[in-house]
């Protein structure tokens, strides 16, 4: 069941509010420029959405509603890097971490152990009160680039990764309505068709009054105070 927005409605209210701006370059404004900020909008509401969890911080219930539409996993194999470490591929959708549960062995003995991400460096693999232990069920992990590495204290052994996952929302846009052959995007990619938001119509709301306040600015049909006004709605609105 969809529960988002067409593309064509969040087009339609971001014209409705856009054109409350008194100027003649508001009618000057195409397709693939609402889609930019639309995308630019809704980048920063999950953003704000996830940003307890990038503090360390579990998600509110009411965030998780918010994007749970975003929210995956999967079973992931890796290959050892070094005698402590293995590394894991991330899925070419993911865009932030919320979990992951990796398969451990030790001798005979076999378990699970929840993986904590560490956003800094190391240093943890010469600390015995948090190096990664068998018996705590507890194993950190580095984030880099395109991998999740995974380590161990070299005494067992890691096993496949479940990852919890916020993937990342696809591209919406409206090509459709601009060329019947679509439109290309500044870095090359050619949309054709359309892509509706899968966000609840409460977000896309909100993507919409962001998106209207960004682009105002962007052509000077406003100050900053639009925008502040915008972001601290959606900060007010996400800390409900």
């Amino acid at each position: 069941i969809f529960n988002g927005m067409l593309i064509g409605d969040m087009h339609y209210g971001f014209k409705i509010e856009f054109n409350k701006i008194d100027s003649n370059q508001n009618r000057n404004i195409i397709i693939p420029q609402i889609d930019y900020f639309l995308n630019k909008a809704l980048i920063v509401t999950i953003d704000k959405k996830i940003s307890r969890s990038l503090r360390g911080l579990e998600i509110s219930q009411k965030e998780i509603e918010d994007l749970k539409v975003l929210f995956t996993k999967t079973n992931i194999s890796g290959a050892v890097s070094d005698p402590d470490e293995k590394v894991y591929p991330l899925p070419t959708d993911y865009y932030h971490y919320l979990k992951g549960v990796v398969a451990t062995t030790k001798n005979t003995c076999a378990s699970t152990a929840r993986v904590y991400v560490k956003t800094h460096n190391d240093e943890f693999k010469n600390d015995p009160n948090y190096c990664s232990n068998f018996e705590w069920d507890y194993v950190n992990a580095i984030i880099r680039g395109t991998n999740i590495n995974l380590y161990t204290d070299e005494s067992f052994d890691l096993g496949a990764l479940t990852l919890y996952y916020v993937k990342k929302h696809p591209y919406m846009h409206n090509a459709e309505k601009y060329n019947i052959t679509g439109y290309k995007t500044p870095s090359g990619t050619v949309l054709t068709g359309h892509q509706d938001c899968l966000l609840p119509d409460n977000i896309c709301n909100e993507i919409i009054t962001l998106a209207v306040a960004l682009a105002s600015v962007a052509v000077q049909t406003s100050d900053n105070r639009r925008l502040e006004l915008a972001i601290n709605n959606n900060n007010s609105l996400n800390n409900d």
